[in-house]
């Protein structure tokens, strides 16, 4: 891996998003932060310009991580990876309209993502 890339992990259930963090971490990549709502994504996108963002759809709060994804959007193409647990047809192509980098149902393979984020580059 030549630069670190920069992580945002976007999940409201606490337990997955430090074993994510820890995992991503040991595979050499930086965490900016764990967010858990819409909102707070949002604001922290801009403020931590992460290279991508690992997003959860179902979040605390108003706004699901689709929406907190367009939002950040209109400003910025930060890519992104969808994990959920809940997936409709509905919910799918909704977030396929954000053309994510992937669309991955809980739980997550770590090589998975790694794999992901590599071909990024």
């Amino acid at each position: 891996m030549a630069a670190k890339k920069k992580l945002m992990i976007v999940e409201d259930e606490m337990i997955t998003a430090m074993s994510l963090r820890h995992e991503l971490m040991h595979l050499g990549y930086e965490v900016t932060d764990i967010i858990a709502s819409g909102d707070e994504a949002v604001k922290k996108a801009f403020t931590d310009m992460p290279s991508t963002i690992l997003m959860d759809i179902n979040l605390i709060g108003e706004m699901d991580g689709i929406e907190a994804i367009q939002k950040i959007h209109e400003q910025m193409p930060i890519p992104v990876i969808y994990m959920t647990g809940y997936s409709t047809k509905e919910i799918k192509d909704r977030a396929l309209q954000t053309a994510p980098l992937a669309y991955l149902e809980k739980p997550v393979n770590i090589q998975h993502i790694r794999k992901i984020l590599e071909r990024q580059c």
